[in-house]
């Protein structure tokens, strides 16, 4: 799992954020390391932070999808 997350990290450092500020660099690195942490926290933080229940529709050709009602 360490090795996993070292190697994600390297990853989208070098692709991402090679010219960005120390600062910058430090916050992504918390956003992936939550992600990889603590998935279902992530999950629940967005989740709030966006406030979608049940009112995202996603337009797919002649397909419409929506958020189903997340219980907000």
């Amino acid at each position: 799992m360490v090795e996993r997350v070292m190697r994600e990290l390297g990853r989208r450092l070098k692709k991402t954020a090679y010219t960005w500020s120390d600062k910058g660099a430090t916050k992504i690195v918390r956003i992936i390391l939550k992600r990889f942490t603590n998935t279902k926290a992530w999950e629940d933080y967005w989740q709030e932070k966006m406030n979608c229940a049940g009112n995202v529709a996603v337009n797919i050709g002649n397909y419409k999808c929506f958020l189903p009602n997340s219980g907000q």
